[in-house]
């Protein structure tokens, strides 16, 4: 199952926390982080610079996932989070069955967002669609 870690502002996450989270879930990572009023994305299948790059950004709110492969192709494209549209994002630490056999080289989260969560994106404006 993938993992989701979450840090506030200058609250470092621990270099153990991250090797042994990168050791279970060697299958990507991606983060993501407001900085300047914007919302920053960076997404990887190179565990060795995951450590480095989780550092540099410190100073700013931030989530991180870890793939743990369980449907799709270990690629980018797999790699959480996904863009719903501007400044909305999707990660998901969990398996989605119904949704890992639909098309065999997207992961079971990727598909969920593009026939779900994308789709009932465009039906509300703003931050409706968190309620």
């Amino acid at each position: 199952m993938c993992l989701i870690i979450t840090a506030d502002p200058k609250q470092p996450i621990p270099d153990y926390v991250i090797n042994s989270a990168a050791l279970k879930n060697p299958d990507g990572w991606g983060i993501i982080w407001h900085e300047n009023g914007k919302t920053k994305v960076k997404r990887s299948l190179d565990m060795s610079k995951l450590l480095k790059f989780s550092k540099s950004l410190e100073k700013y709110p931030r989530v991180v996932h870890l793939r743990m492969a369980t449907h799709g192709t270990v690629n980018l494209v797999n790699c959480h989070p996904f863009k719903v549209r501007e400044n909305l994002f999707f990660a998901h630490n969990g398996v989605m069955s119904e949704y890992g056999c639909l098309k065999d080289d997207k992961s079971d989260t990727s598909v969920f967002n593009e026939t779900i969560v994308r789709p009932l994106a465009e039906m509300y404006s703003g931050s409706e669609i968190l309620n």
